[in-house]
């Protein structure tokens, strides 16, 4: 209520509200006097008002409708029905252990640590690189910082092996230019397998061992260089390291059936080397032999050893024994036909049986008219006489054994057989056909 006789002064202020849920009237059914505060109906019907955007600007527009007095407002506002609002929506960002509301943004980054606390990155070319890190704070207020990274040319190293494992260590040599002197360098060694040992350490390089292996394996060395303006520079090689195998020798061998004059060679069966073997032999009859080569000659029954080393410096050895029998063996028969006609059946003149080369043969050829034709001593089944050299037709042979120990009437023959010293004397026909019909 106002006081006219003082127009800048407002006077009382009164709460009025209009409301579609109002049910006492409008202002005009309350007319005759100073209205008391309250909710009033609306003059006109709220449906006016359907359409119309929540969102915006709201203006009131009050028309004075009382000349005897003046109308002040001291405020005003809408009160919207909260049915009216959609579903508040709600962000409230968390700085937590994950990458939720922080991140960084920069090259070469290959790892975030999954909490985005920091980073790791892998520069593929030397420069200088912007890294920024991002943080968004729980009243969503942002800020973030900057690092500048140079990379600097990354050294170089080699490494090589000194050869193979085979028994002994390995030694390994790391080599690197150009580290200045003022540079803390560490070296680190993996194998894939067997033991490694680290051996001496420099800024020019670093030396170790690999041993116990028991397949191939590869080494690896890193060098990290840190100090001056560098916190960490990594460098690495990697390296092969193979197996010379040691030898592998069979079981222990037993052979018989060698007969008494023959020469029999032992060899050991062994699968190729890539290194150098040493072989001993020897015998329980006389000791360590002077053969140093793969095989040995015997001729006598006996139990023979060997022993295969590996040549030094690796270690590695292998052993076995033959067990050697040689004995009398026998002439099983003697031919009185053969067809030397290069057709590969019975081509030669074979006395057949175990024993030839030992026993020494002598044959002698004789045609009809008692001319020899063919003599050979120490007869070893390769007579085998072209056209030119004998011709078709029957001859007379004789056979000397000198030493013949089994009984001789084992002999298959067609001839006669007369003991003569030790050994004996065959004598017979002997035919020689090349055309069979």
């Amino acid at each position: 209520v106002d006081n006219d006789a003082d127009p800048d002064n407002a006077g009382v202020g009164y709460d009025y509200y209009w409301s579609p849920t109002a049910t006492n009237g409008t202002w005009a059914d309350n007319a005759g006097g100073t209205l008391p505060s309250g909710t009033y109906e609306s003059a006109q019907p709220w449906t006016l008002l359907e359409g119309c955007p929540l969102n915006g600007t709201w203006t009131i527009e009050v028309c004075d409708s009382w000349g005897s007095d003046n109308g002040f407002i001291f405020d005003w506002y809408i009160n919207f029905d909260p049915d009216l609002y959609p579903e508040p929506i709600v962000f409230t960002p968390q700085i937590g252990a994950d990458c939720d509301s922080s991140f960084w943004t920069g090259p070469f980054i290959v790892d975030d640590g999954g909490d985005c606390d920091g980073i790791t990155i892998l520069p593929e070319n030397q420069g200088v690189f912007e890294y920024v890190y991002t943080a968004t704070n729980d009243f969503g207020c942002t800020s973030y910082d900057t690092m500048v990274v140079t990379v600097e040319p990354a050294p170089e190293v080699s490494l090589t092996a000194q050869d193979n494992w085979c028994g002994v260590p390995v030694g390994l040599n790391a080599n690197t230019t150009g580290v200045p002197s003022n540079l803390n360098v560490e070296w680190t060694w993996e194998s894939t397998g067997g033991d490694i040992e680290p051996v001496t350490g420099s800024n020019n390089g670093a030396t170790a061992a690999v041993d116990g292996l028991d397949a191939p394996v590869e080494v690896t060395v890193t060098m990290n260089l840190t100090g001056g303006d560098i916190d960490e520079c990594l460098a690495s090689a990697t390296v092969p390291v193979g197996i010379y195998a040691p030898p592998v020798l069979g079981p222990d061998e037993e052979i018989y059936g060698l007969c008494l004059g023959d020469n029999h060679i032992l060899v050991p069966q062994l699968p190729p080397s890539e290194w150098d073997l040493e072989f001993t032999w020897s015998s329980q009859a006389n000791g360590t032999l002077a053969e140093i080569g793969s095989s040995l000659t015997v001729n006598s029954t006996g139990t023979y050893d060997v022993v295969v080393n590996m040549a030094p410096p690796c270690i590695g050895t292998a052993a076995m024994s033959f067990d050697v029998n040689f004995g009398p063996c026998a002439i099983e028969s003697i031919p009185n036909v053969f067809t030397p006609n290069s057709d590969g059946e019975n081509d030669t003149f074979e006395i057949e049986g175990n024993a030839i080369s030992s026993l020494g043969p002598t044959i002698s050829v004789y045609n009809r008219w008692g001319e020899l034709i063919h003599f050979e001593q120490d007869y070893e089944n390769t007579w085998s006489p072209d056209q030119d050299e004998v011709s078709d037709g029957a001859y007379y042979l004789t056979l000397d054994i000198n030493s013949y120990s089994l009984p001789i009437e084992d002999i298959d023959h067609k001839g006669v057989i007369t003991k003569v010293g030790e050994g004996f004397r065959y004598v017979g026909s002997l035919e020689i056909l090349r055309s069979r019909q």
